[in-house]
């Protein structure tokens, strides 16, 4: 039975660069507001948020598909020709779908963008002419994902990291020379084409290096359907549209039921910043992809729900301390963005918990997609947005930005619950409850804490409420390194080699 271990090291190391190279994302929303403003960056959200719900339909299905089915293939490219012949196919199919689809979906916003801000953003004719470069930007962003995926089939996870730390620096630079020469929104969404152009070029220099770039463009011109692969990411595709869709949601309803653009501005601003948070999971995810379809494929499924149970209590172990921590120090953490982002911020504690949902139990989403059942996680994903949408409308007048944070929990958490239960019923997989118990149990005792102090957030003085959240963190780590007996192994191998390499 093969194990991958190496390899799943190896990924998770270069992916957990990654999220420190994807940190800088939500940072230069800070960066953007310090040079243009709240007002600019709540018309920014807007559109950028609409184009990350396009980006699910246009390219990251086909991209999740390029890794698992090139994966299937690409070790054994180099001495069989049929399975090289394959892994072009693969990679054609991707590309000329997603160029396809973007470029249609480029068009369509030259002739329908004037329409779309008159029927659900009235008012906001800022945001013109700057979408048509946003919807052009959807074409470069697309083919940089093909390219991208279509390395870690070779279980190269280093591009995602380097690409993902590259694109929020070309966001800034972009930035700040577009401020220079206009400081509307429309500058800043120039310097989002520009930034997601120069990735998409410099995406190509892994792709030559790893694949066999002749055999591709033949396959291209000689289009052959691969069937299997369309198969899996057409539903997929909707799937990721319909996920972002649920967690972007709200910060569209809130532009289109007339909430100001600071408004909009601190809520897009707090949504991007924790649903950040969720690449603690992709981290594993993405290096787990490849691994678990080779385990799928092998029928290895007890080696899969071990890997999945291991994955899910280090996530989970990962996410405590940061969500603890936030919950004290929300309104600080925003006011780096904005000084006017403070007060009422409940809303911002609500919407920690997705991404800690996300991180406990939404590798079951994933192993249920790695395993062919896009299907499934498109129908729950189909039912929950339509839930979502009803729930958004309803909250939203009512309590405002909390409304639409609650709206948006409840739509993460019937998602990851229905995945659960149909990965148990499809594959016979379950994520047992003593693999993440530990983590539970530090989240607990830190809730203990934050309920004794009520709201933490409006405790005088930063010097005590760093003090606070350092404890918390600590009481999270220390809660779950004494119930969880994989941390302890692990600790022990660190301190056993450190000790060697002192001696």
């Amino acid at each position: 039975m093969a194990t991958y271990d190496r390899e799943l090291r190896r990924g998770a190391f270069f992916n957990t660069l990654g999220l420190g190279a994807r940190l800088l994302e939500p940072l230069f929303i800070v960066f953007a507001t310090w040079l243009y403003g709240p007002v600019v960056i709540g018309q920014y959200l807007i559109a950028i948020f609409a184009v990350e719900i396009l980006a699910g339909l246009l390219s990251t299905g086909y991209a999740d598909a390029t890794t698992i089915f090139a994966s299937k293939d690409v070790d054994q490219a180099d001495a069989d020709p049929a399975a090289a012949e394959r892994v072009a196919q693969v990679l054609a199919n991707a590309f000329t779908a997603t160029f396809v689809l973007s470029l249609v979906v480029a068009l369509g916003t030259m002739f329908a963008a004037r329409a779309i801000v008159d029927l659900l953003f009235a008012g906001q004719d800022e945001l013109l002419p700057g979408l048509y470069l946003v919807g052009w930007s959807l074409v470069p962003l697309s083919m940089a994902a093909i390219a991208i995926a279509a390395t870690k089939a070779h279980l190269r996870m280093e591009y995602d990291a380097l690409f993902g730390g590259l694109r929020p620096v070309l966001l800034m630079a972009s930035a700040i020379v577009a401020r220079a020469v206009d400081d509307s929104v429309s500058g800043l969404f120039a310097a989002w084409l520009v930034a997601h152009t120069l990735v998409a070029v410099f995406s190509l220099w892994p792709l030559v290096k790893h694949f066999d770039m002749p055999a591709v463009l033949r396959a291209i011109v000689r289009p052959r359907p691969h069937r299997a692969m369309l198969a899996f990411a057409f539903p997929q595709s909707l799937n990721l549209t319909l996920n972002r869709y649920i967690t972007r949601l709200s910060v569209l309803m809130l532009a289109g039921m007339g909430f100001n653009a600071v408004q909009v501005a601190w809520y897009g601003t707090a949504a991007m910043l924790t649903s950040n948070l969720k690449t603690i999971r992709t981290v594993f995810s993405g290096a787990l992809a490849p691994v678990a379809a080779r385990h799928h494929q092998s029928g290895e499924r007890e080696a899969l729900g071990a890997l999945l149970g291991r994955l899910s209590g280090l996530t989970t172990t990962l996410i405590v301390p940061l969500v603890l921590a936030l919950v004290v120090l929300r309104d600080d953490a925003m006011a780096l963005a904005d000084p006017s982002y403070r007060g009422d911020s409940l809303f911002v504690a609500v919407l920690l918990i997705p991404p800690f949902i996300n991180c406990a139990y939404g590798l079951a989403g994933n192993c249920l997609m790695f395993t062919g059942h896009s299907g499934w996680t498109l129908a729950n994903s189909l039912a929950v947005a339509l839930l979502n949408t009803w729930l958004n409308w309803l909250l939203i007048p009512a309590y405002g930005l909390l409304g639409g944070a609650i709206a948006t929990t409840i739509a993460v958490a019937l998602v990851s619950a229905a995945q659960l239960v149909e990965l148990r019923a499809l594959e016979g997989l379950t994520l047992r409850w003593r693999d993440v118990l530990a983590p539970h149990l530090a989240l607990a005792a830190g809730l203990v804490v934050l309920a004794a102090c009520w709201d933490p957030a409006q405790i005088v003085g930063l010097p005590l409420r760093i003090a606070l959240a350092l404890a918390l963190v600590a009481l999270s780590v220390g809660s779950s390194f004494v119930f969880d007996r994989s941390a302890r192994e692990l600790f022990s191998r660190v301190l056993a080699r450190l000790t060697r390499r002192a001696g």
